[in-house]
């Protein structure tokens, strides 16, 4: 047992003996290491160059990279332009077989705010168009360019003189005629407002008592230039049902027809532009039926001969409202006359606040001289959000 012990305890002495003999060699070791001179950092070529991390701040806009394309605006149009410009409508394409300075088109040149021909044959029959002194600048169909509108008189040598306000677009400084909206027979305008993209004209039109000579009713509209046209800025939230109204008519579907008037208004067949309260009208009930209703009703009395007219409604309906297939008509408009005759167009007057969709087919016939045209015109009501359909009228050339 003492052996054994004596063993175990030389063991562990010997054991303390290398751990300190351990310890002081690794002191000598790293005080040895400390002793050397630390080598420069330029010879130390083993760690690699980092790019610096690239900069977050925002660039320089101020010094764009690529040049911008800068639009060019065109040069500003001016009362000689419009004095000198070419205005065209279609109602005087007729007198291209007389005139050979009106084109097929019913195009005229002004010179100075002045048109007129006059016939070496017969001296009655003359042309004149003219620039009404009243115009404005301002952009109608938003290119940031200045547009304009002027109103034009037209007048055919007779009483009458037809006034329209026509859309000048600038098309690089040229002035060009694209859209028309028609006024009326001697109205009186009073003026021309523009501002954002929207025209308003206010004019006197002819009250269903004035004399032609002497215009009472104030009338206003506000115009919009869309798609090529210049119509009545009401006419985007009437489209909608004058075209389901037009398709009712074109398949005889009084049905749906009857379902776009009113319920107590009822609606007012004319059988002529002037409109007169004693123009039968007939509820949305009625209508339903009406295409096989063998009741001869009078509808007025026929221009010339003022003889009654005695129709069901199946042949009026042939004669004086679908008579052309005016859902393709070539020409709609809102508030705006297109057709001409010699019987005055009530309707603004005897429906105020209401919105006139006329749908127009020009003359066809060369003998006729364009008096064979023939338009279909569709009055409409508010109440609410909806539009009622309250006047159907026919208009045609009357003797």
């Amino acid at each position: 047992m003492i052996r054994h012990a004596l063993k175990i305890t030389l063991l562990l002495f010997g054991l303390v003996i290398s751990s300190s003999l351990s310890c002081r060699f690794m002191n000598r070791a790293f005080q040895s290491l400390q002793d050397q001179p630390t080598p420069p950092l330029g010879n130390v070529t083993s760690i690699p160059q980092i790019p610096p991390i690239a900069s977050h701040q925002p660039a320089d806009i101020s010094q764009p990279t690529a040049p911008v394309t800068q639009l060019t605006p065109a040069p500003e149009l001016t009362q000689v332009d419009l004095y000198n410009a070419e205005y065209c409508f279609p109602s005087l394409a007729a007198n291209s077989q007389t005139f050979e300075e009106v084109s097929p088109q019913g195009c005229v040149r002004l010179n100075d705010g002045q048109f007129g021909v006059q016939d070496q044959a017969d001296p009655l029959i003359t042309l004149i168009v003219f620039v009404a002194d009243h115009y404005i600048f301002t952009d109608l169909d938003g290119d940031l360019d200045q547009d304009a509108v002027v109103v034009i008189g037209l007048s055919g040598g007779g009483s009458g003189t037809f006034f329209s306000l026509a859309a000048v677009i600038n098309e690089g400084g040229v002035a060009k005629h694209k859209a028309t909206f028609g006024l009326g027979d001697r109205v009186i305008v009073e003026q021309i407002l523009a501002e954002d993209g929207k025209v308003t004209l206010n004019y006197i039109v002819h009250g269903p008592q004035d004399p032609m000579c002497c215009p009472t009713q104030p009338m206003s509209v506000t115009l919009i230039y869309r798609n090529g046209a210049l119509v009545d800025a009401i006419s985007e939230q009437v489209g909608p049902y004058a075209d389901q109204a037009i398709t009712a008519m074109r398949n005889q579907d009084m049905q749906r027809l009857a379902q776009l008037v009113h319920p107590q208004w009822g609606v007012r067949f004319s059988p002529y532009s002037y409109v007169l309260e004693e123009h039968l009208v007939f509820t949305p009930e009625q209508l339903a039926g009406l295409l096989q209703d063998p009741t001869i009703y009078q509808w007025g009395s026929y221009d010339g001969s003022g003889e009654p007219i005695l129709l069901t409604f199946s042949e009026y309906f042939d004669r004086f409202v679908y008579r052309m297939d005016f859902a393709n008509a070539p020409q709609i408009s809102f508030n705006q006359r297109l057709g001409f005759g010699n019987t005055i167009d009530n309707s603004r007057e005897f429906y105020p606040g209401a919105v006139v969709v006329e749908y127009y087919f020009p003359g066809q016939d060369p003998q006729y001289g364009g008096m064979d045209w023939h338009s279909l015109r569709l009055v409409f009501r508010s109440e609410g959000e909806f539009w009622y359909l309250v006047g159907v009228i026919n208009d045609e050339w009357t003797t």
